[in-house]
């Protein structure tokens, strides 16, 4: 019997011994999209639960290495960064004689980081069960999970747990608004605030405070809205603040500086613009507008916006502008002649022209000259409705209305008569004398070697066109002596000769005679 009891426990203990030595590793279970993988000996796996995500890790291992002690290696790959949260309970047995169980929580980071959190660690005997809530940083994208270690002096020699994982339901609150955003922040239209409360994974809800939709229809700087939302175990809140500006901001434009009474301007003109907003405030506003042009319809618009993005403008029309004077026509009454003379009065006659505002004044109308001189002038001034002024200076006006007097002297060695003129204003122009009423030549000598009886007209004209009235003297050298003198004139008045040249002989033609002896008698 000895025999028989000592080959069943050969058998039995080589049986362990292969069984020790069976390892698990890379085992995955994957639900719900999360996957989890199981590293250790004996037998383990993982289950999730589609639908609640339920977790459910288990091992179990026989063999004398449970002297030493074994692990347990849990692990999925984070979805999110942020805290997972889990209620655990860790049941099973470890035999009985010096047992021992360790459930730590680990996970890995950026950086090759690392952390462990122990969840249990102790002596177990028999059954046992734990149980626990865990808060557990994780980084996307990398590995988190359990490790469970246990241990026992006990003949039976075998290990065997469950780790089960419940996800704790969280709650979220997030803010839905619609309407018409803006900038900054803002709104420009009405606004409708409601709640989007979940939970993950799902559970119910409750209680809600503050989550009924509402709506904002009027301005204002900010109004906080807060909706709280509770499962049994856990509550949560979300916040929003509505910040509503649907008016558009105030812009005013001013045109710097007053027109005149007229309501016209004869320079630029610079237009600025006010702006205002009384909720969100004035974001850009319109910088001053210039006008350089001219008109009577010239405008200038501005625009403004508030820090919501709202827009208007403004417009400041009907600016009148003239920058340019009147002109002055001056009109003569009579034309000079070619040598910038006149002989009879002159009228200067002014008229304006303004072709945008117009002309307000225009004088003198007219000015009348009448008066001999040779610097003589007018100056006439006018304004248009914009006040821009002209002035016009009608000179060198000449007047000369007398006409030149004539002069003659006898030249007996030359038996030349000199003709000579003057005059005061414009000069003498040209001097002009006929023989016995001959041919009109124009010269100031005249050459007498004639015998006999003459007479000889003369005059003069000035550079104004005056013209003197004919002057006549006698000539008579009647006793053939190449000259004439008084013996000439005793015989021309004895023979009763026509000087005038009228058919008669009178008293004017024997004075005629007297002078031409005075004038060339003598010499």
């Amino acid at each position: 019997m000895r025999g028989l009891f000592a080959a069943k426990r050969a058998a039995a203990v080589l049986a362990t011994v292969c069984w020790a030595w069976l390892t698990v590793f890379g085992t995955t279970a994957t639900a719900n999209g999360q996957s989890w993988t199981v590293h250790g000996k004996g037998t383990a796996g993982a289950e999730v639960d589609d639908d609640t995500g339920n977790v459910a890790l288990h091992y179990a291992f026989e063999g004398n290495d449970v002297f030493d002690g074994e692990t347990w290696r849990f692990e999925t790959t984070a979805s999110v960064t942020g805290t997972i949260y889990y209620d655990w309970s860790y049941s099973g047995n470890h035999a009985w004689f010096m047992t021992h169980a360790t459930l730590t929580a680990f996970a890995t980071g950026p950086g090759g980081s690392y952390r462990e959190y122990v969840l249990f660690d102790g002596a177990v005997g028999g059954d046992f069960a734990k149980t626990g809530s865990l808060r557990l940083p994780v980084f996307e994208g990398y590995r988190y999970g359990f490790l469970v270690y246990g241990k026992n002096f006990d003949s039976s020699h075998f290990l065997r747990g469950t780790i089960a994982l419940s996800p704790e339901a969280r709650v979220s609150v997030v803010p839905v608004v619609t309407g018409e955003p803006g900038s900054d922040g803002w709104y420009r239209s009405d606004v409708g605030v409601s709640w989007n409360v979940s939970t993950s994974p799902p559970a119910g809800i409750v209680s809600r405070s503050g989550c009924e939709p509402t709506f904002v229809r009027s301005d204002t700087p900010g109004t906080p809205f807060v909706c709280t939302a509770e499962t049994n175990r856990h509550s949560a809140s979300g916040s929003v603040t509505i910040k509503r500006d649907a008016t558009p901001p105030t812009i005013v434009g001013t045109v710097y500086g007053a027109a005149n009474a007229n309501g016209w301007y004869n320079a630029p003109v610079e237009v600025r613009f006010a702006c205002g907003d009384a909720m969100s405030q004035i974001a850009s506003c319109a910088a001053p507008v210039r006008l350089t042009g001219e008109g009577e319809a010239l405008a200038a618009t501005g625009t403004a916006s508030d820090r919501a993005g709202n827009v208007s403008s403004a417009t400041v029309s009907g600016i009148r502008i003239d920058a340019t004077p009147p002109v002055i026509y001056a009109d003569m009454s009579v034309t000079a002649n070619a040598y910038g003379w006149f002989r009879e009065p002159v009228t200067v006659r002014f008229r304006c022209e303004d072709a945008l505002s117009g002309p307000a004044s225009c004088g003198p109308a007219a000015a009348t000259f009448d008066a001999e001189g040779a610097g003589q002038s007018v100056t006439a001034a006018a304004y248009d409705a914009a006040g821009n002024a002209a002035v016009r200076v009608v000179d060198g006006i000449r007047i000369d209305r007398t006409a030149p007097a004539m002069s003659v002297r006898f030249e007996s060695d030359k038996g030349e008569l000199r003709l000579s003129g003057t005059d005061g204003l414009s000069g003498l122009q040209a001097t002009y004398y006929a023989l016995d009423g001959g041919p009109v030549r124009a010269g100031d000598t005249i050459a007498l070697s004639l015998p006999g009886a003459h007479t000889i007209a003369y005059w003069s004209e000035d550079k104004a066109g005056n013209v003197e009235s004919p002057r006549t003297l006698a000539y008579a050298d009647l006793n053939g002596d190449g000259r004439c003198d008084i013996a000439d004139v005793v015989l021309a008045v004895t023979a009763e000769l026509d000087a005038t040249g009228d058919g008669a002989f009178t008293h004017e033609d024997a004075a005629l005679w007297l002078q031409a002896a005075i004038a060339f008698g003598g010499e």
